[in-house]
């Protein structure tokens, strides 16, 4: 059975008073990690095609690259874990502030078929308030 899930967080009123790389870097320090097996996987810069790269990188070549496609108005697209647990997916950050987390890496389930989202929402929603990052709404979306 394929499955597409998602997390969509619209983190546009932040757009003034913090860079989308700023907000990333409070997701690294709040228990993140941008690695995938060991390798960095993301889109790389001028990417259109969502041509996904995969790379062994230092966390300083990681936020190196991520402040320049923040800089640049890039869509930011990476692979992130929570914590060891190898438990994560794919993110989009957009321009505009929509943040998409694709859940797609050892998707965390309250049984075989149901998704369990709060595990997703209480790994992220308490980083962003800590940090004072608002979110306008949140949509959570299945597909079967």
């Amino acid at each position: 059975m394929s499955r597409n899930v998602s997390l969509d967080i619209d983190l546009s009123m932040n757009n003034k008073k913090f860079s989308r790389y700023e907000i990333l870097e409070c997701l690294l320090y709040g228990g993140w990690s941008f690695l995938d097996d060991g390798n960095f996987v993301y889109l790389p810069l001028g990417d259109e095609d969502y041509d996904w790269n995969s790379a062994s990188m230092s966390e300083k070549e990681i936020l190196d690259f991520l402040r320049i496609k923040s800089n640049l108005d890039e869509v930011i697209g990476f692979s992130i874990t929570w914590a060891d647990t190898n438990i994560g997916g794919q993110v989009l950050f957009f321009p505009n502030f929509e943040f998409s987390f694709s859940i797609t890496i050892n998707i965390k389930n309250f049984d075989k078929n149901i998704v369990d989202v709060n595990w997703y929402l209480i790994k992220l929603l308490p980083i962003f308030d800590k940090n004072g990052i608002l979110y306008n709404s949140i949509r959570y979306q299945e597909y079967r």
